[in-house]
């Protein structure tokens, strides 16, 4: 695993720990915990295209799941609205893998999700 990439998990594990201080402080509607809510499916989605492009499948694959607990899950976060979107994000990406892997049967169930 690259330099970069060790940082980018390091910086998702700080993030993960300040969403649940957030949400401990403040409660799961709070501003606060929405906007880090968003920040933190935003990077597990950014993270995981980029490992992605080096074939770490497997990791971009567990940091996908982790974006679709956080707008599938039983915590509810944001609006249905925000959910919604970001868990369409969640969903192409995770198509874009089962795609560069040859699965294109599951690539498309996921798309049409």
């Amino acid at each position: 695993m690259s330099q970069a990439a060790k940082a980018a998990l390091e910086s998702i594990s700080f993030m993960e720990k300040s969403l649940a201080h957030r949400v401990k402080a403040f409660g799961l509607e709070h501003d606060e915990s929405v906007r880090q809510w968003k920040r933190l499916v935003t990077e597990y989605n950014v993270t995981a295209m980029k490992m992605l492009q080096t074939d770490d499948y497997e990791l971009a694959m567990d940091l996908l799941n982790r974006a679709k607990e956080l707008t599938k899950g039983d915590v509810k976060f944001g609006e249905a609205d925000d959910r919604k979107k970001l868990l369409a994000i969640t969903f192409n990406n995770m198509s874009c893998i089962h795609k560069k892997r040859g699965f294109l049967k599951t690539a498309l169930g996921l798309a049409r999700k």
